[in-house]
Parts: C-alpha cells; structure tokens; sequence
C-alpha cells in the first residue's frame, strides 16, 4: 500500500513539474536576463568581479559601502545594532538601518571584508537587478494571465531596467524598492477583487521597514492607484477603500518598531521641512519629458536634473494607444489620465515635488518620486498587452503621431539639451520606426505572431541594453567609478594603526585620518570617528561642531574633522592621528611608521566625559569657532588666561588687498602663490585662516602650504579655512607660503593668524585630566566612573539623544542638553558609577504597536475570511 502510494505522489509531482516546466523556464529568464544584461554593460566599462574598477560611483562611494562595512562588523560584534561611535561622534545605528540598510542582502555582509565589500556591492548589485525582473514577472503573470509569455518578460525587463534604476543603481538599496513593488500593486488588486489580504499586507509592512522614505512616496502613490483602479468597476470597488485603508494602515502598526524610531529621530535631530520654495520648479522646458524618454537619455543626478521617467519606447507606444482602445469606458481613461497630470503637475510644481518628498529638497538625486510615473506608464502597457484582440494598427497611429512631434520638438529645441548627441536622435528613430514595423506585421499577421513577438522580444532587449550602457556611461561621466586602490587606500596598513591602538589604548578614544578617502573612514576602518556623511545626523549636535570649527553647513550632511585646532583634538577625545607625514601639531607623538602612513598619538587628550568645575552652565556661542572654543574651555575649567590671540602679520609677497580681499594672481606664468612673514610667540600653536576663498578654477581647490621648508597639502573642500603652520618652543620669525595648483588667480578675505597659548592649553587639559574620570563603551553602554570635588556636571561629548537613560546606584538620572548639542549630568560630591544605555526612542512603543497591528490583521483577516464564507454560503442556498 506504502509502496503503490508512493508512486502515485511520484507521478503526480512529475506531471506537476512538466506541466509548469515552461513557466518555471521564464521565470528563471526573468531573473537572469536583466541581470546579464547590467553585467555586460558593467564588463564593457572593466566593472566586474574583482575588476580594477569598482562600481562605487558618488554615494555609493561615500556613503553605501561603508555603511554596508559598518553593518558587518556590528554583526561581528564591534558595535550595537542600535549605537555606534564610528562616525559624527555618535549616531543612532537603528535610525541609519530604517533608510540605508534595510535590504534583502545586507545580512549577507557578514560573509565579506572590508577589502572584498566593493566585490559585495557589485554582486548584490547584480542580484537585485535580477530579483526587480523576477518579481515584476511573477506580478505581470499573475495579474494579465491572457499575455503571452514573451510579451510579460518584455515588460519585466523593461521594469528592472527603467533609467531609474539604471542611472542611480550606485544608491544600493533603492533597488530593493523596485523587488517590493511588484508584489505590493498585486497584493491590491488581490485585495481589491476579494481574493486575499495577505500579500498586500506583508509587502508593504516590509517596505515600510525596509526604507521609511520610499514607504512615504508608496502610500501616495497607493492612494491614488487604488482610486483609479475603481474607475474599472467603481460601484462594486469602491466598498473595498475600507479594507485597502484599514489593511494598509495595519502595515504602518506592524512596521512601527522601525517606523516609530526613525519618527522620532526625525522629529528630534533631522532638519526641518522646507519653509521657502517657489511655485514652479527651476529650468523647465516645453519638451521635458520627451527629453528623458528618448534612448540613452541621461543629463545628471546633481541639481537641475530632469524627472528620470524612461521604461523604454515599446512600454510608452503601448500605453499611449490605451487611450485608444475602444472597450475601456472612458471614466477609466480619465482617471488614468488624471493620475498622469498630477504626476507631470508635480514635476513642475514646487509645492508639490516636495509634498512627495516630505516637504524636503533632496541633496541631488531630484524627483525620486518620478518613478511612479514608469510604473503607471508599464501598467497601462499591460492592460493594452491584454486586449490585443480589439486592437489594429490604427489604434496605435496616434501614439506614434505624438512621439514623432515631441522627438521632433526635442530635436529643434536641442540648446536645452545638451545633453543629448545625435546617437540618441538616431537610436530613438530608428527604435521607433522598429516597432512601428513589427506592429504592422503583427497585426497584418504576415509573419507568425510567435515569431513577431520573440522578435519584439530580442527588440527590445536590445534597445534596452543600449538605454543602460547609456546610463552607465553618463554616471561615469557625471560621478567616475573609482578604482580599487582607491577604495582600498592601503587598508591593511590603516587596519594594523587601528588595532594598534585599540591594543594600547583602554578607555574610549577617536582616531582620525588626517587623508580621508571619505567623512566616514570611521566606519570603513572601524575606529571612533567624529567625521560624517549621512541623510540620517543629529542636526543639533552638527550645528554645535559647526560652531566648534568642524565643519557642517547646510543641511548638516557633512561633518568633517579637518582643519581644527589641538584644543578640539583634547576635548573630542582624539587619541591619534593617521598621517602620511609629521601633523607637526602640540602633544602628538609619532607611535609607528609605514610604507605609506605613520601614526602620531596625543598625549594629551581626554575621556569621552568631561568634569567641569561646577555645575556647567551653557556659554553664548558667536560665528567665531575660536572663540566658542575658548568660551567652553574656560566654563569647563575655570582657567582664566587668554587662549587665542591674534598676531599681525609682518609683510607678504604676491598679495594684493583690494575693498578687503586679497587676491593672489600666478607668479612668472605659473600658479597662483602668495607668502606670508610672521612674528611666531614662544610656547605656541600657530594657525592662519584664510575666509571665503574662492579659486579661478573650482575643479582644483587643492591648497600647498610650505613652512619650515615642509610641504603639505591642504583641502578647502568642505571644511573650513584654518591651516596650521606648526607648534613653537621659542620667539621667532616665520616665513609661509601658500601654493594654489592650476589656478591663475584666488582671492580670499583677509587672512588672519592666531596663536594657541600653549601654557594655557595645558594648564586646561590638565584640569580635565584630574578630575579622575574613566569611561569605557560597550555596544550601546556607557559605563563611567568619577570622583567629584563639590556639585559638578559631566559633559559627554556626545550627541544628545532622548534614546539615551542614565543609572545610577538603581536610580535614574536626569540627562540635560549642554550647548544644545551635547549631554550633560549633574553629579553630587564624591565617587560614584554611572551607567548609561541607548535604545532607539519609541522603540519599546514601536514594538507593542507593531504586535497590536499584527494581532488586529490577523483578527480582521480571520473576520472577513468568514464573512466572505458566509456570503458564499448564503448566496449558494439561494441558488
């Protein structure tokens, strides 16, 4: 019986497997082909596995690799998932991970190094594109079961490799989005047609966790898709808007335990919404939107770009002739209509571009809402892919008709455009008149319909790939793929300092690269790093650096280390310097050296916790860093005595002082240089800052500063313009001189040079230092231990952060605001333990939020599960 049962499972499975064998081919082909396709336009670029040439273009450069490298080794142990100190002095990890980390693959990091994660990136890369095909098909299939399965993979490609993914495939992780997507929109028209709730509400929950931004501009789109698609049947869908709310908002309770968090971080440290904008957005031309649905279009992903809309000629023919076909009412082309006016509307209005983003410009990368256009644009080709049977090659004469005109229009208006060659004009024809041929055959059935589609097929795969090595080759123009010595920096020599002085150092401490590739090195090369670059900072803490000398504007993206004084170093708790020559700055000692790089401890820096005086009282901070540093210095410790004073400068050469600025042309032909002779106090740390400079040449903003017959090479991109020129033992005279490489002329404000008193810089360290305070990390603890003289307050130069408690012998302690910026405890006099610990705000809230959201769908489901069976039964009786 066992035996006989056995076989009959056997020859079910079989039949089974043959049965849907064809099926499982295209599916496979779905996955693999936009995948081979990115890989060969890669290949063609020398981007491959294990290439020269990497694919970290931009952020995928300064942001995504490292923050991959980041979440491998909190996976390794060296960090919390909800804290970490590599970067901005502080940040919190679980607010990072809600917008940067929360792809399908990143658990796969762990299996990667820091030197192999740019061979990671690629691969994953690779994978999504596949995946994005993958899950398009299955939605396509699934939804128009009536098109042929040629024409569904078509469609699928044309998804996975729409310029929007192609042209910013660097942003690793908006790729994700474009896998979920699918498999939302057929979650709800599931939901929409009575035939499940489950899969609408999984892939959304997960979309919200995944990415909160993307979420955002999801549920609009949602909303406005759902309506449209009553225009089918509206009297009958329309009673389903309960479901489609109460299911949707069900997926916001469920995904609250990262939602909630990245809110609050949002509410509390991320910038404000745009207050000032204008109606209409910037340089707007009449034929825009042909502009970018034109083959190889690609004009940049900085500022002033247009809306990246292309999902490939055949997907915009089709779903132009659905305003065509006679048997779609015409109260659903209306909505769909309506719905591409509102998409367009917002392209041109500010007010609105915004709304879709938040009510916050984007840091280039514009309009990241403009594929939802693509996707409404790759809908209606479908619905015109399942009504072949009504249509002639009439019904697609209008399309052709409007993209002749607008093309026509781009090419007489070719001075807004410049970023298009002939080669587009001349593909985007000769594309065009393609499928203009193969419609006419296909519909005058001179040549067999399977053989016309797989035609179709190789068609448009072709134009495809030709759209994505466009793509490509417009972000190596625009951004540079940077090769792998670059990326690698000599790692292994960094990662040896690294552990260097991991290994001689207890306690806390930052280290920082005075060289850095990127602002966060810190988390490539895992070390405590006050230098960031990320979308999710603390504002209020970047704004106080900002006033402190460490640079961050704007919207405080940046944070950068560079060109600050020794006082800072001490109060930051920066241990060491990674340099490739001596930093010449007071206290740093050179601990080892290397091929390439050397580093320099300080002897004199501090505990991540500062003891003040007495209880520390917030000092009024002007535009002058110098001089906040020195009002916080002197409310710490008491010190009395003069920090910074500014010294005159004797004479220069080659300068010229014109209404207050100094200009400095090419000397004998050759670059830009000025000197500069000064009068140098004994005992002192020299600085000289040169305000506002601005180059004749801003591609090379590089600056040579020689003195003391030393060179060394300064930057004055992101960061501010104080140089230092060395520490002094004895009274002396100092010559200068700054080099300017190919530029012929830079003017700067007039130049001013301060001396750091460093009698008074010790007298204030050694203060802080006897205070006896220890404090040592532990993922997302503090643990710090100190003796207090009288009443005082512990500064910690950290982030404030409401995530933060603090105990203390089983007591809660109250953390304040110091400086608006840092934390602050008021302790009693005496000895005492204090243990601090991070969790993400609202995350205990989230996570209750996140099992009631669950529970109520699971309830809601099993509710109208049976009511629908009821329905059934009811209506079967009545039969």
């Amino acid at each position: 019986m066992k035996r006989y049962e056995f076989f009959v499972a056997l020859y079910f499975t079989i039949y089974h497997l043959k049965k849907h064998k064809q099926s499982f081919i295209f599916y496979c082909i779905s996955f693999v082909l936009p995948a081979f396709i990115m890989f060969t336009v890669l290949f063609t670029k020398s981007i491959y596995w294990g290439s020269e040439t990497t694919l970290l273009a931009s952020d995928g450069f300064h942001q995504y690799v490292n923050f991959d490298t980041l979440i491998r080794n909190i996976f390794h142990g060296t960090d919390s998932l909800f804290y970490s100190f590599k970067g901005g002095l502080g940040f919190n990890v679980f607010a990072l991970m809600s917008y940067y980390l929360g792809s399908f693959l990143t658990p796969l990091t762990y299996f990667f190094t820091v030197q192999t994660m740019a061979d990671a990136f690629y691969l994953f890369t690779l994978i999504k594109f596949g995946l994005i095909g993958l899950s398009a098909f299955y939605c396509m299939n699934q939804l128009y079961p009536s098109i042929a399965k040629h024409l569904v993979l078509i469609l699928s490609t044309s998804y996975a490799l729409m310029s929007f993914t192609t042209s910013q495939l660097e942003l690793n992780n908006w790729l994700d989005i474009f896998i979920l997507l699918p498999l939302i929109l057929l979650g709800l028209d599931r939901l929409i047609n009575k035939k499940g709730l489950t899969l609408y509400f999984l892939t959304l929950s997960y979309l919200f966790i995944q990415n909160y931004f993307f979420g955002f501009m999801t549920a609009i789109f949602l909303l406005l898709w759902f309506f449209v698609q009553t225009s089918w049947h509206f009297k009958e869908r329309i009673k389903r808007f309960a479901d489609f709310a109460l299911v949707s908002l069900f997926s916001a309770f469920t995904s609250a335990f990262m939602l909630l968090p990245a809110l609050f971080d949002l509410s509390s440290h991320g910038e404000k919404a745009a207050d000032h904008f204008a109606i209409l957005s910037a340089d707007l031309s009449l034929f825009d939107l042909f502009a970018k649905n034109m083959v190889g279009s690609y004009d940049t992903t900085k500022y002033g770009s247009i809306p990246t809309i292309y999902i490939g000629l055949f997907p915009l023919i089709l779903a132009l002739a659905f305003f065509f076909i006679k048997t779609i009412k015409g109260s659903v082309k209306i909505a769909y209509l309506l719905l591409i006016v509102f998409i367009i509307a917002s392209f041109i209005f500010q007010p609105l571009d915004l709304f879709w983003q938040g009510m916050h410009s984007p840091n280039m990368f514009l309009h990241r809402y403009s594929w939802v256009l693509s996707i409404v644009i790759l809908m209606m080709a479908a619905e015109t892919l399942s009504r072949t049977k009504y249509l002639t090659f009439k019904s697609f004469f209008p399309a052709f008709v409007l993209l002749g005109l607008g093309f026509t229009g781009v090419f007489f208006s070719k001075e807004n455009y410049d970023f298009l060659t002939p080669a587009q004009f001349i593909l985007t024809g000769l594309f065009l008149t393609g499928y203009g041929t193969i419609l006419f055959i296909f519909f005058n059935k001179g040549i067999s319909q399977k053989l016309i589609i797989s035609f179709t097929l190789i068609f448009t795969v072709f134009e495809l790939s030709l759209n994505s090595f466009f793509q490509i080759e417009g972000i190596e123009n625009d951004w540079n793929f940077p090769s792998r010595n670059v990326y690698e920096d000599n790692v292994k020599e960094v990662d040896n300092y690294v552990k260097l002085a991991d290994r001689e150092t207890s306690g806390f401490f930052r280290l920082e690269k005075l060289f850095h590739q990127t602002l966060n090195d810190g988390m490539k090369f895992n070390y405590n790093s006050i230098s960031q670059f990320s979308s999710v900072k603390n504002t209020l803490s970047a704004e106080l650096l900002n006033a402190l000398g460490y640079y961050s504007q704007g919207n405080h993206a940046f944070i950068n280390y560079h060109n600050n004084t020794v006082l800072m170093d001490s109060l930051f708790s920066v241990a060491y310097n990674i340099s490739s020559q001596d930093p010449d700055k007071f206290g740093f000692q050179l601990r080892k050296s290397g091929k390439h790089y050397s580093l320099y401890k300080n002897s004199y820096h501090l505990p991540l916790a500062l003891m003040s005086k007495g209880v520390y009282n917030d000092v009024k901070l002007n535009s002058d860093p110098l001089n906040n540093q020195e009002k916080i210095v002197k409310e710490l410790t008491g010190v009395k005595d003069r920090f910074f004073t500014e010294i005159p400068i004797l004479s220069s050469k080659n300068g010229q002082i014109l209404n207050g600025r100094t200009a400095v042309t090419d000397f004998k032909g050759s670059q830009a240089k000025v000197y500069y002779n000064v009068k140098v106090p004994a005992n002192s740390q020299l600085y000289v800052n040169l305000p506002n400079i601005s180059f004749s040449n801003e591609e090379e903003r590089n600056i040579l500063l020689t003195v003391k017959n030393r060179k060394m090479q300064q930057t004055a991109d992101d960061s501010y313009y104080l140089f230092n020129l060395g520490h002094y033992k004895q009274e002396q005279l100092l010559t200068f001189k700054f080099d300017f490489p190919n530029n012929k002329t830079v003017s700067y404000d007039l130049p001013h040079v301060y001396a750091l008193n460093l009698t008074a810089y010790q007298k204030a360290i050694a203060q802080l230092k006897d205070s006896a305070v220890k404090v040592s990390t532990r993922g997302n603890q503090i643990v710090t231990s100190y003796t207090a003289k009288k009443k005082s307050s512990l500064i910690y130069t950290l982030p404030y952060d409401k995530g933060w408690s603090a105990v203390q012998s089983g007591k809660k302690l109250n953390i304040q605001k110091a400086q608006k910026g840092f934390m602050k405890i008021t302790v009693k006099k005496g000895q005492g333990k204090i243990t601090m610990t991070f969790i993400p705000q609202g995350l205990y809230l989230g996570i209750l939020i996140s099992f009631l959201g669950l529970f109520l769908f699971i309830l809601f489901r099993f509710i109208t599960k049976n009511l629908l069976g009821l329905t059934r039964h009811q209506e079967t009786e009545e039969l």
